[in-house]
């Protein structure tokens, strides 16, 4: 393996290992964004989903301790990222978000 490539490798195992403590320090809010997501998919014919649709359930839920938890969401594999799309809250400026596939 090249240099370059156990770099990449290492990236990736750090990022993996930082996502899995933001989920872990926001376990409960994370379990409760994940069964409106499913809810969400379920109750559509393409079974897509995204941060916009589960942003009004934060007065519900409230917020996560960590904003990188939005992300620990759709780990998991019963998720599968199916493209991006310009978000539609004005806030984002239309930053890109993941469209997420509900596939189990």
């Amino acid at each position: 393996m090249s240099q370059g490539n156990e770099a990449m490798q290492l990236g990736l195992q750090l990022r993996d290992r930082g996502i899995d403590r933001v989920v872990d320090n926001n376990r409960e809010w994370v379990e409760s964004m994940r069964a409106q997501a499913r809810r969400i998919a379920r109750s559509r014919d393409s079974r897509e989903v995204t941060v916009d649709d589960l942003r009004p359930f934060t007065k519900l839920y409230g917020t996560p301790i960590s904003n990188n938890a939005w992300g620990g969401i759709f780990r998991g594999s019963e998720w599968k990222l199916d493209r991006y799309r310009p978000s539609a809250r004005g806030k984002r400026h239309g930053g890109r978000i993941g469209v997420w596939k509900l596939v189990k």
